[in-house]
């Protein structure tokens, strides 16, 4: 039974890293397509500064709900 256990979630991983590569290639190239783009009409700025605000956004986020699990964890 740990056999199957430990197969079917090697196979899992491996499915999931798969579908990781593929999607980020996919968006990796229709990213560099947009910038391509904005370049031409010299827009690209723009974007540069909004993907710098949306990723300070994610960390603040991610540092919120790690501390209040933390606190959680503390008053729990």
């Amino acid at each position: 039974m740990n056999f199957l256990i430990r197969e079917g979630r090697r196979a899992t991983v491996t499915i999931h890293y798969a579908t990781d590569n593929i999607v980020r290639g996919a968006f990796n190239t229709w990213f560099s397509s947009c910038r391509y783009s904005l370049e031409e009409v010299r827009e690209a700025q723009h974007l540069d500064n909004a993907i710098e605000e949306d990723d300070h956004v994610y960390h603040a986020r991610r540092r919120h709900a790690r501390d209040s699990d933390d606190a959680g964890l503390l008053t729990g």
